[in-house]
This record gives structure tokens, sequence and C-alpha cells, in this order.
């Protein structure tokens, strides 16, 4: 049997900050695991030559970061019902040439919900964001089965899209879909902020009418306009997006080693 460490690694543009590495090697040591697992930023445009040449090179399974989730969608030669769902992959994983895609970021964004005492089922939320990360965790908040959910984006039109997309899953899971009017702000039990505000300036997603429960941040890293808003206006709970990041990893973790890591240890280890 070769001792040589299997290959992995997280690929994105930027990706030097990323955690990925240091929290698939704590989730690998518990198992005592050999892997090698890397980081590498790909430029625009070369996404799937280089993803080729990794698939050459050895590597068995690759997360993927921004901006290239919906690249990873379109290069899979089989795909999980939650990607199809979602057009968005963020796991690769090789097997005899060809690759298979999933996304871990909707039960990720479940599992740190559940880990925080935060019930979805027969609840009012609000997601903030039409983008890729929006679309990415849809399927898994559906399939709580929550009241309502609230949609609402900068550009509105894109929330009613959204709705219009994952209408019949809706239904199907007996959850009503509702765009979030500029003037009606009902108190939400959760309001999750799935886009980028704040990041260049410094300015907060949502009404400062808007009232909620828990604020949820899929940002990490710093405190976010999103997240100083809902200490502002009385939310009982507010809490960032790393706890998503880890309990997405160990997702992707499972998929590729078929073992549950602990994610206590190495969520301690990085707040």
């Amino acid at each position: 049997m070769s001792n040589t460490p299997k290959k992995y690694a997280v690929v994105g543009n930027p990706i030097s900050h990323s955690l990925s590495p240091k929290i698939h090697q704590s989730f690998a040591d518990q198992f005592n695991l050999k892997i090698q697992y890397g980081k590498i930023e790909i430029k625009p445009l070369e996404f799937s030559r280089v993803i080729k040449e990794l698939i050459d090179e050895g590597y068995i399974g690759l997360n993927v970061t921004l901006p290239f989730k919906v690249e990873a969608f379109k290069i899979c030669d089989h795909l999980s019902q939650r990607a199809k769902y979602s057009k968005s992959v963020n796991t690769l994983t090789i097997r005899g040439n060809k690759i298979y895609g999933d996304t871990t970021d909707g039960p990720g964004l479940v599992k740190d919900l559940i880990n925080r005492d935060v019930i979805l089922r027969d609840k009012v939320l609000l997601l903030i964001g039409a983008g890729g990360a929006a679309q990415a965790v849809m399927y898994d908040l559906i399939q709580k089965k929550p009241t309502i959910i609230y949609l609402t984006n900068r550009t509105l039109s894109k929330s009613c899209d959204m709705a219009k997309y994952w209408q019949s899953h809706a239904d199907e899971n007996k959850v009503k879909l509702e765009i979030l009017p500029p003037k009606e702000f009902p108190n939400f039990n959760l309001i999750i902020n799935a886009t980028s505000a704040g990041l260049i300036d410094n300015s907060s997603p949502v009404s400062s009418l808007i009232q909620g429960d828990h604020w949820y941040d899929m940002m990490y890293g710093k405190s976010t306009p999103f997240l100083n808003q809902s200490f502002e206006q009385g939310a009982s709970k507010a809490s960032g997006g790393l706890g998503m990041l880890i309990e997405q990893a160990a997702a992707s973790f499972f998929i590729w080693h078929k073992l549950k890591p602990e994610t206590k240890l190495i969520y301690k280890e990085l707040t």
C-alpha cells in the first residue's frame, strides 16, 4: 500500500486568505489520515484548463470558492440533486477521470444554524441577496420547511427571478416564497445576509426598520456592517459565517472520506 498522501486543494481567486487547508488538515488529523491539501489561485478564464491539469497531476478532490462555483458546475460529468437545483458546485470529486460535483454550502449553513439552536421549521426567514451565495443555500433552507422565505435584493427583479426559479421546489415542501416589498417589514425569526455588502462601502444591505430575532452573515473574518446593525436594532442573537465555512468543509470531507469530523475544536482554534 502506498504511503503517498492523497492530493486535495481549494481553488479560487483570490485564495491566499483561505482557511480550508487548515480546516481539512485538522479533520484529517482526527482520523490519522495522510492528505496533502493546498490552495491554488486560478486566473480568470483559465478554470477548466487548470482543473484538467490538476486531475492529470493526481488530485482526487477539489473545493471551489469564488468566483468559480458556476464554472465548476458546468464541467461536471455527474451532479448531485442539490447541485443540479443550485447550479453551483463547491466540491469536486475525481473518480476514473469523471468529475462528480456537489455543493455543501447549504448543508454547512443549516448545520451551523442547528449548532446555534436556530429552528427553521415553521419560521419566517429573510434571505438577502440573489447571487450565487444565496442560490447555493436555497435548496437546504426550503428542505427545512420554514413557513415562508422572504427574498430581497438591491435589484428586486433578481429576487423575483429567484422566486420563480425555486417555486416548484418550495411548493413541494409547502414553503411560501415572497418578495419583500420596500415598505413592509414583518418581524423575522432569522435574517440571512448572502451578499458582500460592506466589503467596499461599509454599508448594510437592509433597512434600519427591519427587525429579526437572529441575524446571520454568511461572510466571516470581521465584524460586518450587517452584524453591527443587528446589535443596534436589538437582535437577540447574531453570528458570522465562520461556522458555516467549517461545516461545509466537514460535509466535503465526508463526501471524500465517508468520515464525519468533529468541528468544535477547529472552530475554537479559529475564533
